[in-house]
């Protein structure tokens, strides 16, 4: 699952991901960006890359029954309603796209 915390333009906020694999499984995730977002270090990852337009993250290897929890932080620069490319979520067992999150971001100090 993805979520967002509430999004401010300008300020930071985060885009949540919750996990479950088998154990012993490493996933790769690849979440669109909207235009002009700043993105800090996630909280949970193993490694990952940023890109202009795609932030790409992999996990460390689950343990037996986890569900774990990713947070990037995230500054969007601008107020409105955004859809990016579908998240890419990658493991041994092949590719799968999955609907993309809809960034809906409030207008900061003023705006």
């Amino acid at each position: 699952e993805v979520k967002s915390t509430a999004l401010v333009a300008g300020q930071t906020g985060a885009l949540v991901f919750e996990l479950a694999a088998p154990s012993g499984a490493v996933v790769e995730l690849e979440q669109g960006l909207v235009a002009g977002t700043e993105v800090d270090d996630p909280v949970g990852a193993a490694s990952f890359e940023v890109e202009p337009d795609r932030v790409s993250l992999k996990t460390r290897r689950f343990g037996a029954g986890e569900v774990m929890t990713l947070r990037i932080p995230v500054t969007p620069q601008y107020a409105g309603t955004f859809r990016t490319e579908p998240l890419k979520v990658t493991t041994s067992e092949g590719t799968f796209q999955l609907a993309p999150l809809v960034w809906t971001v409030a207008g900061g100090a003023g705006s």
